[in-house]
């Protein structure tokens, strides 16, 4: 009789440029495998543009920060600090 292995795999998020990818075997003692990969999203990140079309999750620089579109949205300039709580690009920091 044969006996099936079953893994769980886990992907940990550790603020944004940290994940994390663990491996569980079913069964037995957990024991993690863990790889850690580090991002540099502010150098991947392409400048804002006006007449680009961005959906929810989409990253921009502008004016030296870091902004998440909350929404689809195109031509809507980032604002952050509270200025434009409501709006659909969310700070996310110092990005140069």
């Amino acid at each position: 009789m044969k006996m099936r292995k079953h893994y769980a795999v886990a992907l940990l998020m550790v603020g944004i440029t940290t994940p994390s990818i663990t491996t569980l075997k079913a069964g037995n003692n957990v024991t993690p495998h863990s790889v850690n990969q580090t991002f540099d999203l502010c150098s991947e990140t392409a400048a804002w543009v006006s007449a680009t079309a961005y959906v929810m999750g989409s990253y921009v620089k502008y004016n030296g920060r870091l902004f998440r579109a909350r929404s689809w949205t195109q031509g809507d300039t980032p604002r952050g600090f509270g200025v434009y709580p409501d709006g659909p690009w969310e700070d996310q920091g110092t990005c140069f």
